[in-house]
C-alpha cells in the first residue's frame, strides 16, 4: 500500500538523488516536496539524480534551492536550474505551479500586467504589519510605538 503523505520536508540532509522508487512510492499523494539544502546535482545532459521527480504526478510545489545544482551566482538558482526543474516538474504533474518561492501564476501576472499592478492586486490588506496600508490621517501601530519610545521618524 502506498503511503498517503501530502507534504514532505527532507531539507538539510546529505541526499544526492531522488530515485525512481521514491517517486513511484509517493506518486499519488505527495503535493509539497521540500528537499532544499542537500547535495543533489544535475545538468542538461545528466538528470539521473532527479529522475524520481518524473513520477510525482500529484506534486504542486517543489523547494530544491541550495542544492549542488543551485547556482549561487543567481538569486533564483540560475537559468539551467530553473529551466530543467520547470521542464521536469511540469512534465510530471499538470498541477505543478511553484518552484522554490516562485509561484508561476504570480510570475505570469507580473509579466503580463506589470510588477506593481500584480503585487497590489494579490496583496491581502487584512494582513497586519508591513504590508498593511494605513489610511491617510491615521497613525500606524509601528509609528505610535516609535513615538512612545521617543524615536520620532522624519517624514
Amino acid at each position: 500500500m502506498a503511503p498517503n503523505i501530502v507534504e514532505m520536508d527532507l531539507s538539510h540532509n546529505e541526499i544526492t538523488k531522488i530515485d525512481t522508487a521514491f517517486g513511484e512510492a509517493m506518486a499519488g499523494s505527495l503535493r509539497e516536496f521540500w528537499i532544499n539544502a542537500n547535495k543533489i546535482d544535475f545538468d542538461a545532459n545528466d538528470k539521473k539524480s532527479i529522475e524520481g521527480i518524473y513520477k510525482l504526478k500529484s506534486m504542486e510545489t517543489l523547494y530544491m534551492e541550495h542544492n549542488s545544482c543551485w547556482d549561487a551566482n543567481y538569486q533564483d538558482g540560475g537559468p539551467t536550474y530553473q529551466r530543467i526543474l520547470r521542464q521536469v516538474c511540469q512534465a510530471a504533474s499538470r498541477n505543478f505551479g511553484q518552484l522554490d518561492a516562485l509561484h508561476f501564476d504570480f510570475e505570469r501576472a507580473i509579466e503580463d500586467e506589470g510588477y506593481y499592478e500584480t503585487v497590489y492586486q494579490y496583496r491581502d490588506d487584512n494582513v497586519k504589519g508591513i504590508r498593511k496600508v494605513v489610511p491617510e490621517g491615521e497613525t500606524s501601530k509601528a509609528d505610535a510605538l516609535m513615538e512612545d519610545l521617543g524615536m520620532h521618524q522624519n517624514k
